[in-house]
């Protein structure tokens, strides 16, 4: 394959070559394909035939890169929604897919159960009757309470992760320059400190993921 568009270009492409054998994810896929063509300027038939796949392929991965919530991206991101979800996500308008994502993880929905709570969503008439979906998807499934210490240990899990999946969605929407003083001060702050504990938290996440692999 050869790339003469763009010096740009072709640095995304050998990324795009390189993980060829272990494979990008969907969502990784959208975001160099999205890359390609609003940062580099190829058109979306010349990124097929860069990337080996039809023109049909390259605009539903944009669809995924630029149809999303910052917020349900940075879930996508972080593996708590699946692209299929996320797919049928994207017939909603970006205002009103933050709830119904947030429906499908809580809920563990599928795919398909995915795809009803949006068909609902879209047929309902007002803010109201929406919130009364929600509601009936929320009572329809029943979540058991941790009471092992198992348990409570993958429910703080879950928890961690949708609140990093929150504050990721915070960061990549503004810079923490835009908050202004002293908002942007206390946030760096709080920042560091969150830091120094995440890596206090991950040399004891290692340590335990260490010994389950020394002992299989």
């Amino acid at each position: 394959m050869q790339v003469r568009e763009a010096d740009g270009a072709g640095a995304k492409l050998l990324v795009w070559q390189s993980n060829r054998s272990t494979g990008l994810s969907d969502v990784e896929q959208a975001w160099v394909i999205r890359s390609l063509y609003r940062t580099e300027g190829l058109k979306q038939a010349q990124i097929a035939s860069l990337v080996g796949h039809d023109k049909s392929w390259v605009c539903r991965r944009l669809m995924l890169a630029e149809g999303l919530a910052s917020e349900v991206e940075a879930w996508l991101r972080l593996g708590l929604l699946s692209t299929s979800a996320a797919r049928e996500l994207l017939r909603l308008p970006r205002g009103n897919q933050a709830e119904a994502a947030q429906a499908v993880i809580q809920r563990g929905l599928t795919s398909r159960q995915a795809a009803r709570l949006v068909d609902e969503l879209t047929g309902a008439s007002d803010a109201q009757e929406r919130a009364r979906v929600l509601a009936a998807t929320t009572k329809r499934r029943s979540v058991r309470r941790p009471v092992s210490p198992g348990e409570h240990l993958v429910a703080d899990v879950m928890r961690m992760r949708q609140i990093g999946a929150r504050l990721s969605a915070r960061l990549m929407e503004r810079s923490v320059r835009s908050l202004g003083e002293p908002a942007a001060t206390l946030a760096r702050t709080s920042l560091g400190e969150l830091s120094q504990q995440l890596d206090a938290l991950m040399q004891m996440i290692g340590e335990v993921v260490g010994e389950q692999m020394h002992a299989e």
